[in-house]
């Protein structure tokens, strides 16, 4: 196994991130009798986790800095300091550590808006078949993994569940719900594949990362779920009629986001 370590001081360039994309490994692809060179991973998530790990860093840590390791089918990025918020909430949560560095990299259009690189790095894993990102807390260190493409059958139960959580939260912060056919299209599975995705919501729900969005739906097929920590469910209420401007609108099927 071969690793390629590169750590960046306090005094940090604003080509740093861009660096370490272009250092990232490449994978041969082959399409339509052709070979290409492709990133094995997408530059957008290496981009925003660097500048996230500069961001967040606890500069009170002596000895340390923000660390970018690449390994053979994986890369990991770490910075000094534990973060203000739970690794489970990052995705709809937001508080840095240190606001006027953020405030340069956002100006230098390193990493965009606030709290919205989580949600692009999974956005990217997405869309490039990639196992679901791993959030780490260490001692005195918090570090993410990016991993190399693999298969759905090649992943194992905790890639599972991390990934089917990971697309409940991305979801549910884009006011969409997650179903089967949802995380499905996630994992580009065929509609025949329905069990095992089925299975892997199961193994979510039972590991406390998600839930149902509405308890009374019995219908595998109308089932939607939220993460664990959502406050609000979509729930069916009765017909209800609206009053607007004397006129009377009548939906039947109108849903309200309720606790």
């Amino acid at each position: 196994m071969t690793r390629k370590r590169r750590s960046f001081t306090p005094s940090f360039k604003a080509s740093i991130a861009l660096e370490a994309v272009r250092e990232t490994k490449t994978i041969a692809e082959i399409a339509q009798s052709l070979r290409r060179e492709v990133k094995m991973f997408p530059e957008i998530a290496v981009r925003e986790l660097v500048a996230n790990a500069l961001i967040h860093q606890d500069f009170t840590e002596t000895g340390m800095s923000v660390m970018v390791e690449i390994y053979d089918h994986r890369m990991e990025i770490s910075n000094p300091g534990k973060p203000f918020i739970s690794p489970d909430r990052f995705i709809d949560e937001y508080q840095t550590r240190n606001e006027r560095p953020a405030d340069l990299m956002r100006r230098l259009g390193i990493c965009d808006e606030k709290g919205s690189g989580v949600d692009k790095v999974i956005q990217a894993a997405e869309a490039f078949q990639l196992p679901a990102p791993d959030f780490r807390v260490g001692e005195k260190r918090t570090s993410v993994v990016l991993f190399g493409h693999k298969e759905f059958e090649a992943k194992d139960r905790n890639d599972r569940i991390r990934a089917t959580c990971q697309h409940s939260c991305l979801r549910y912060v884009m006011n969409e719900r997650m179903t089967n056919q949802s995380l499905r299209e996630r994992f580009r599975l065929p509609e025949k594949k329905s069990e095992s995705v089925s299975r892997a919501i199961r193994d979510t729900v039972e590991a406390g990362k998600i839930k149902q969005a509405d308890p009374e739906q019995t219908s595998l097929r109308y089932r939607h779920y939220v993460p664990f920590w959502a406050c609000f469910s979509f729930r069916r209420i009765p017909p209800v009629s609206i009053t607007l401007n004397e006129s009377i609108v009548e939906d039947a099927s109108l849903e309200w986001l309720v606790g």
